[in-house]
């Protein structure tokens, strides 16, 4: 099962700007453990065509844990002070609090 709509691309450039680069090494074995990887649905005795997965980290695998939280820990701050992010092990929650007529209105993220 696969948890999580991390994109492999933008993921990848997240871990560059960490640091973690190099066509050998930790981004390599990252991108070798996250590519070639299918996914089908079972409904009775009914299975769907198996697809390529260029999105998801694997559920319960040691690396999902962290290379979610390396993908979002900087959400907070794309943010104004109107939008309330609550970051907990890999789980994300956003909401509003309206106290005024400026956070009603949407502008446009960078």
């Amino acid at each position: 099962m696969f948890l999580h709509s991390v994109s492999h691309p933008k993921l990848y450039h997240k871990l560059q700007g960490y640091g973690i680069s190099g066509s050998v090494g930790l981004l390599a074995w990252i991108k070798d453990f996250l590519s070639a990887r299918t996914q089908c649905t079972r409904v009775g005795d009914s299975v769907s065509n198996i697809e390529y997965l260029v999105s998801g980290v694997i559920q319960g695998s040691c690396l999902e844990p962290i290379l979610f939280v390396l993908y979002i820990n900087d959400i907070v701050q794309i943010f104004d002070e109107c939008c309330i992010c609550k970051l907990y092990a890999d789980d994300l929650k956003l909401y509003m609090r309206i106290s005024s007529p400026e956070c009603t209105s949407v502008s446009e993220m960078p």
